[in-house]
């Protein structure tokens, strides 16, 4: 270990913790998702017509009629956040061990590597800050 990159060690012992901790936080939240989504083929069963065909109600109008609304966004909010930030800590972590640890051809590589496996998130994101703002 060299004594001039002893805090980015540092920083990548404590990426190495986040990301732990993020994915299973996202991990936590997507099973209660999982959980509410399971119960909406329940609820919705009750939901009829006058000539007793299955309403199509939306996921939506289920959330708020079955008054699972609230919870429902902070969770799916929550299980977002924590899964892009352990991603990002991932990512950011291999590009900080490549770039202390091995040469620069294999640090420009898996840089180029890194962006290409982010770039769906990043225009994912790009078009759900457009739409919104729409």
């Amino acid at each position: 270990m060299l004594p001039s990159h002893t805090g980015l060690f540092k920083l990548l012992l404590i990426l190495s913790y986040a990301s732990f901790l993020f994915n299973a936080s996202a991990t936590m939240s997507s099973l209660i998702l999982i959980d509410k989504l399971g119960e909406m083929a329940f609820l919705n069963r009750n939901a009829r017509h006058v000539d007793q065909k299955t309403v199509p109600m939306s996921a939506n109008r289920l959330l708020g009629t079955y008054e699972l609304e609230p919870d429902w966004y902070r969770v799916q909010a929550h299980c977002l956040i924590s899964l892009l930030l352990g991603c990002g800590c991932i990512f950011l972590q291999i590009a900080l061990y490549t770039w202390l640890k091995e040469p620069g051809a294999v640090f420009a590589a898996t840089a180029v590597i890194t962006c290409w496996c982010i770039m769906p998130a990043i225009i994912s994101i790009y078009h759900n800050i457009n739409k919104a703002y729409s």
